[in-house]
């Protein structure tokens, strides 16, 4: 299977970039080549930097879908398995099935491949969210300028 940029492809170049397994299928895939994927990140941090943290949030927030397994501090054999949905340098929000206390403290990581990003946090605000419940969560250290942008994906 062939894989093509999508915004090369937009522009009517089509380059393709590399190839899939199954190799012997003629169908295209999609990603995005390396200058493409540079401008992307480029965008984004663009964007972080002007949506900024807004009148209520230190921070700006970039929406992503990432898997994350939770475990409060203080309390053994508790994990919860969840989804990250928006973050951002001083912190995320996670959709978890249960609500948790407000003011807990949590270690979460975040599954990324090749291996997870694990952040404590501290548990700000819950609400409810379409059968989960979204729990705004603040680093307990503010993360490096970019940390949100480089959860991206790679590919």
């Amino acid at each position: 299977m062939k894989l093509v940029c999508t915004y090369c492809e937009a522009q009517g170049t089509g380059r393709v970039i590399g190839e899939v397994a199954p190799f012997d299928d003629p169908t295209v895939s999609h990603g995005l080549c390396a200058v493409h994927r540079q401008q992307l990140r480029q965008d984004l941090e663009a964007l972080r930097q002007d949506i900024g943290g807004g009148p209520t949030r230190r921070f700006g927030r970039l929406a992503v879908a990432l898997p994350a397994v939770c475990r409060i501090a203080g309390v053994k054999d508790l994990v919860l398995l969840g989804t990250v949905r928006t973050v951002g340098d001083g912190g995320m929000a996670v959709e978890f099935p249960g609500k948790l206390p407000t003011g807990s403290f949590l270690r979460v990581a975040v599954q990324l491949q090749p291996r997870p990003i694990e952040v404590e946090c501290r548990l700000l605000y819950t609400a409810p969210g379409p059968g989960t419940v979204i729990h705004g969560l603040a680093f307990t250290e503010p993360k490096p300028r970019g940390f949100a942008v480089a959860l991206l994906p790679a590919d």
